[in-house]
């Protein structure tokens, strides 16, 4: 079974308003009955915020000999 954290064990605002509607139960953490998630529904929330954000950046020059001043 999954351990499950409450709304105010998260301390982002966006991911404790998104899971407020939750079934409230008892916090692994805490251990006060309040809206949960479990663990892993919070790291897939997490990837995709990741995933939407994420953009890689620019690959440095082949020749490093370029970032030596003259």
């Amino acid at each position: 079974m999954s351990k499950q954290v409450c709304v105010d064990c998260i301390t982002d605002s966006y991911l404790q308003t998104n899971f407020a509607d939750n079934d409230v139960d008892e916090c692994d953490y805490c251990n006060e009955e309040r809206p949960v998630v479990t663990l892993e529904e919070l790291v897939e929330e997490l990837e995709e915020a990741i995933q939407a954000s994420f953009t890689y950046a620019e690959q440095p020059p082949r020749s490093y000999s370029s970032w030596i001043p003259t």
